[in-house]
C-alpha cells in the first residue's frame, strides 16, 4: 500500500512539474493536455480557477457535482469585444454567427431544477473577459455562469493526446 501511495505522489509531482493535466468529464475532448504560455485566442483550451470569481464560484457550488473546488477547463469561443447572444432556438451566437452544436437546452441541475441561461443576453464581452463552452451538451459553461475574467485563467492547455473528439 505504501508503494502505491509513493507512486501516486511521484506521478502527481511529475504531472505538476511538466504542467500536464487531463480531461475526462466531456467538457473537452477526453485526453491529456500540457500547459503552455502564449496568447489566448478563439479555440484555445483554457483552465480557470472559479474560486477567484464570486459569481462563478457561487454558481458552480450550487449546480456542479464538484463545485468550485477544482480548476475547470473549457474552450474559448468568444474574445474581448465580441457580441454573445443566445437566440430563440437556444443557439449560442458570437458576432451573429451560430456555433455548431451549441443548441443544447435545457439541462437539469443535480436537484432536478431546469437550468436557464444568464438573463441578460445579448452581452458584449469586456476588455478582460472571454466566453467559454464545453463540448458536451450537459457542460456547465459561460451560457450559465457568464463570461470568464482573464484574471482567473491559470493556463492555456495544448492537447497532447486525446481519446475522443469534440462533439
Amino acid at each position: 500500500m505504501g508503494m502505491l501511495i509513493c507512486c501516486l505522489i511521484i506521478f502527481g509531482s511529475i504531472m505538476s512539474y511538466f504542467q500536464i493535466s487531463y480531461s475526462y468529464t466531456g467538457s473537452l475532448p477526453c485526453g491529456i493536455y500540457r500547459g503552455i504560455t502564449g496568447q489566448i485566442k478563439r479555440g484555445s483550451y483554457v483552465s480557470f480557477d472559479p474560486k477567484l470569481n464570486d459569481r462563478i464560484e457561487c454558481f458552480l457550488n450550487q449546480y456542479a457535482k464538484r463545485g468550485a473546488s477544482k480548476i475547470w477547463m473549457k474552450k474559448v469561443v468568444g474574445m474581448p469585444g465580441d457580441l454573445i447572444n443566445i437566440d430563440e432556438m437556444n443557439r449560442v451566437t458570437v458576432n451573429g454567427q451560430g456555433l455548431d452544436g451549441s443548441n443544447w437546452f435545457p439541462i437539469v441541475s443535480r436537484s432536478g431544477i431546469p437550468m436557464v441561461t444568464m438573463p441578460h443576453y445579448p452581452i458584449r464581452l469586456g476588455d478582460h473577459e472571454v466566453f467559454v463552452l464545453g463540448t458536451d451538451p450537459k457542460s456547465l459553461d459561460s451560457r450559465f455562469f457568464g463570461p470568464v475574467p482573464l484574471a482567473i485563467i491559470t493556463e492555456i492547455n495544448e492537447p497532447l493526446f486525446v481519446f475522443s473528439s469534440e462533439k
